[in-house]
C-alpha cells in the first residue's frame, strides 16, 4: 500500500505569537485593490434592476446571467480543493498569525493580493497582529475585511436600529 503522507501534504507551520501587546497604535489604512470585476458586477446588477421597469417579462437572475454570458467561452469544469486546517482555538493569536502567514505564502504562489474576511472579534485580533509584526513582514500586506453581517451591524447600531 502506498504511503499517502497526508500529514505532510496538509501541514501548516505554526508560528508562535510573541509580540508585545499594543506595540503599534498607529493604524494605517490602505485602499482596497480596485478590480474591474466588482465594477462589472455592479453594472450587471443595475442593468437587471432597470430591466424590471421596461419589460413585462424579466428573466430571473440566472436567466440574466445566461443572456449576458451566452457568447463567452466555457471556463471549464469547476473543482473543489480542501485546504489544511489548524487544530487550535481560532481565537488564539498564534492560530491567527499562523493563518495569516499561510495566506501570505499561498497568495504569493498565485501572485494575488492576500485578502481574508473575519468576524468582529477575530478581525480585531488580526488587526492587532498585522500592526504588531515588523514593517517588512508580508503579513503587513494582508487586507483584512470585516464580515458583511458585522459591517451591517456596525452601521445599524449608531443609528439606533
Amino acid at each position: 500500500m502506498a504511503d499517502l503522507k497526508l500529514v505532510e501534504l496538509t501541514k501548516i507551520d505554526i508560528i508562535d505569537y510573541h509580540y508585545a501587546e499594543h506595540v503599534n497604535r498607529y493604524i494605517k489604512f490602505q485602499s482596497l485593490p480596485h478590480t474591474s470585476y466588482h465594477v462589472c458586477d455592479r453594472k450587471v446588477d443595475i442593468c437587471w434592476e432597470i430591466s424590471f421597469r421596461f419589460h413585462q417579462s424579466t428573466p430571473s437572475w440566472q436567466g440574466m446571467m445566461h443572456l449576458l454570458h451566452k457568447e463567452c467561452e466555457y471556463p471549464g469544469k469547476s473543482s473543489v480543493q480542501f485546504l489544511p486546517m489548524i487544530d487550535m482555538n481560532p481565537g488564539d493569536k498564534t492560530c491567527i498569525l499562523s493563518t495569516l502567514d499561510y495566506l501570505c505564502s499561498l497568495s504569493s504562489k498565485h501572485n494575488i493580493p492576500p485578502i481574508i474576511t473575519f468576524d468582529q472579534p477575530l478581525f480585531w485580533k488580526a488587526s492587532e497582529i498585522t500592526n504588531a509584526v515588523p514593517d517588512d513582514s508580508p503579513i503587513r500586506n494582508v487586507i483584512l475585511l470585516l464580515g458583511s453581517f458585522h459591517t451591517f451591524m456596525n452601521v445599524l447600531v449608531p443609528l439606533g436600529l
